[in-house]
């Protein structure tokens, strides 16, 4: 019995972790889009050197701030908004700088955050 155990518990953490795992997707933005230029994993500085300033950002905790003793990259997120074009988001840590990980299309992008009521 204790050797099945034995074998279980490496088993069991390797299927906790991968649960854990983010995957984050490719952007879909198409190649005539300014925004196809971004990459995942480009910082913040990278970003503002090849699209500009954006017209508005937003800087926010998400819910894994509240694990004890979690130290992922991905505790901060901030978006920037460029008006007709869409968003990119980035994700940040205590330990982590941070690097985009979402880049969404919107020609409706009105460039300016609005908190949903």
């Amino acid at each position: 019995m204790k050797a099945r155990m034995r074998a279980f518990v490496p088993l069991a953490v390797v299927l906790l972790l991968a649960a854990c795992a983010r995957h984050i997707p490719a952007p879909q933005v198409p190649p005539s889009s300014p925004l196809a230029r971004v990459q995942i994993g480009m910082g913040l500085h990278e970003v503002v050197s090849l699209m500009g300033a954006p017209t508005d950002q937003r800087t926010y905790r998400t819910p894994k701030v509240l694990i004890p003793y979690y130290f992922g990259g991905d505790m901060m997120e901030t978006e920037f908004h460029y008006i007709g074009l869409g968003r990119i988001v980035f994700a940040a840590g205590p330990f982590a700088a941070p690097a985009v990980i979402r880049v969404e299309e919107d020609r409706s992008e009105p460039g300016f955050y609005r908190q949903q009521r």
